[in-house]
């Protein structure tokens, strides 16, 4: 879309072009460059912080991109190609606040689902190794009776058919 307001100079489509981007809230501003650097079109939100929307770095990459942060602040640069000829750059000022808050709500989220699942797999887990170790422990204390009495003719009660109950056979 910016390719041919910039090689036409139509500095009022350029213009509704970047107005396009107040409906993305984390925008705070763009300017488009011609060729020769001059400033094409801007775009400034109204709301928000102020925000220095100039270029963050006269040379562009051989990539064509730029990107750089600065605190809560995101620059993009992109140069405006169109069959391998270059019409114009621009730049993108982006806040960083609704990613941040999107990262710690994930982590928040994050940290409660490990305890959930934690304390599930502990309850259960502990229901579990009461089953697996109560035989043994009964195993383990009618041996232990049978030692300090001496008395041969204490049985302890088979409870069930696996490896725990063979040991009473």
């Amino acid at each position: 879309n910016s390719t041919v307001a910039i090689a036409f100079e139509d500095k009022t489509q350029a213009t509704r072009i970047l107005s396009s981007l107040e409906s993305i809230p984390e925008v705070s501003g763009a300017v488009i460059y011609d060729r020769r650097r001059e400033v094409i079109a801007t775009y400034k939100r109204e709301s928000g912080p102020k925000v220095n929307i100039d270029i963050p770095d006269p040379h562009m990459p051989e990539t064509g991109f730029y990107k750089k942060t600065e605190g809560d602040r995101l620059y993009i640069g992109s140069l405006i190609r169109h069959q391998d000829k270059h019409y114009g750059t621009l730049f993108i000022v982006a806040t960083t606040r609704y990613v941040s808050e999107q990262i710690y709500s994930l982590i928040l989220y994050s940290v409660i689902l490990l305890f959930i699942v934690s304390s599930i797999a502990g309850f259960f887990g502990n229901r579990l190794s009461r089953r697996l170790t109560a035989p043994v422990e009964q195993l383990s204390r009618t041996a232990a009776r049978i030692s300090s009495e001496g008395d041969y003719s204490i049985r302890v009660e088979k409870t069930g058919g696996d490896e725990i109950g063979a040991l009473y056979d």
